[in-house]
């Protein structure tokens, strides 16, 4: 890919105001995110590879969260590697891993908070995993307003299940809630001091609902939109075309594996049934953000939804799967557990490979995906 791609044609533009003017003149999203693509320009370059590199480190820390994240909820380490494959195989990370676009820099943070968190559920009286978890929804909402949906969960659990008094327990919800803002809001502080007009602290609550309304106005159907409610069961192979078919790996956001994803449905159940059998604080906090980042596009008022807005909801199917094997095996002998393990990582590889959009059924030209913008 030589040149801005999908919606990299939204953050490139960003990318270069940032390094001009010295913050991004982009109303869709906070700044945070487009500071951190800025950074690979500064030392790689302004070009694709300086606009990219960064979505391939933090797709590494992603990995690298989701590792400690199942060294929490998993007891045995063959199925820890198995969940680092199930992702992998999924192919949207690996896909947002290549791509100067916000989805990685936001789930990032987003799985360290959990991992945080479920340190947290597990031993309330290290108080300092409570704090890291709302360091990190900080930054995640410095990144997309959606991690808020997170911050929600979290103040939730903690109100019902912690073991504080309850004036204790307002008041954590409260300090995490004030970080969690001074976090986002001094993301913007460039911007503050920039001497432009529209841009000053007086200037920050509209500039909050210019974003807001840029969220909800856009309008932009087609192949890759889909209703909230249709997604789990969207399993079209897609991919933007824009480029030579004779180049080897042909770029796309919207690959889904169609195994990967159904597997994880059923795992999610499975694992929703026995956790709130067992009143399972860990795994209900799992359930509760997987299923939640998933139904709020039942509630926001945006026009569009595209499949790659499901992404976190997608990723986390994995720690479900994952357990669900770890739970069906847990009987069986050590040789048995490694060739389940074996077999059903090749099984999820072949089908992720499959759906990768090296093999695509629908793609779009330059000038229909032109047309809709």
């Amino acid at each position: 890919m030589d040149h801005a791609y999908f919606d990299e044609q939204h953050y490139v533009p960003a990318i270069h105001d940032t390094l001009n003017t010295g913050f991004p003149q982009n109303y869709e999203h906070p700044p945070l995110g487009k500071y951190i693509m800025v950074l690979g320009s500064l030392i790689f370059g302004d070009n694709v590879f300086g606009w990219r590199v960064m979505s391939c480190v933090f797709g590494a820390l992603t990995v690298l969260g989701f590792w400690f994240l199942f060294s929490e909820i998993l007891n045995e380490n063959r199925w820890r590697w198995f969940g680092v494959i199930l992702l992998l195989s999924s192919n949207w990370l690996l896909v947002f891993s290549r791509m100067a676009m916000l989805e990685i820099f936001h789930l990032a943070p987003t799985v360290w908070a959990s991992f945080y968190f479920v340190r947290w559920i597990k031993n309330q009286s290290v108080q300092k995993n409570l704090w890291l978890t709302f360091a990190f929804l900080g930054v995640a909402v410095a990144i997309k307003w959606q991690a808020a949906f997170a911050l929600f969960i979290v103040g939730l659990f903690v109100l019902i299940f912690s073991t504080r008094p309850f004036l204790f327990r307002a008041l954590q919800i409260l300090k995490g809630s004030a970080a969690v803002f001074a976090i986002y809001t001094f993301t913007y502080i460039a911007q503050f001091f920039s001497g432009l007009p529209g841009f000053a602290f007086k200037d920050w609550p509209g500039l909050q609902f210019a974003m807001w309304q840029t969220h909800t106005i856009a309008r932009a159907q087609n192949s890759a939109y889909v209703h909230w409610s249709e997604w789990p069961f969207y399993f079209q192979k897609f991919s933007l075309n824009l480029q030579s078919p004779a180049e080897f790996v042909t770029p796309t956001v919207l690959a889904q594996n169609i195994l990967y994803q159904l597997v994880g449905y059923l795992s999610f159940a499975f694992i929703v049934y026995i956790s709130a059998k067992r009143r399972d604080r860990v795994w209900l906090y799992l359930a509760a953000v997987t299923s939640f980042y998933y139904l709020i596009w039942a509630i926001i008022p945006r026009s569009n939804l595209y499949l790659y807005y499901f992404f976190l909801t997608a990723v986390f199917l994995a720690v479900f799967t994952a357990k669900s094997c770890e739970l069906i095996f847990s009987k069986y002998s050590v040789l048995q557990k490694n060739r389940a393990m074996i077999i059903l990582s090749l099984i999820f590889i072949a089908t992720g490979i499959y759906y990768y959009p090296i093999l695509t059924s629908v793609k779009m030209s330059a000038e229909t995906f032109n047309a809709l913008y």
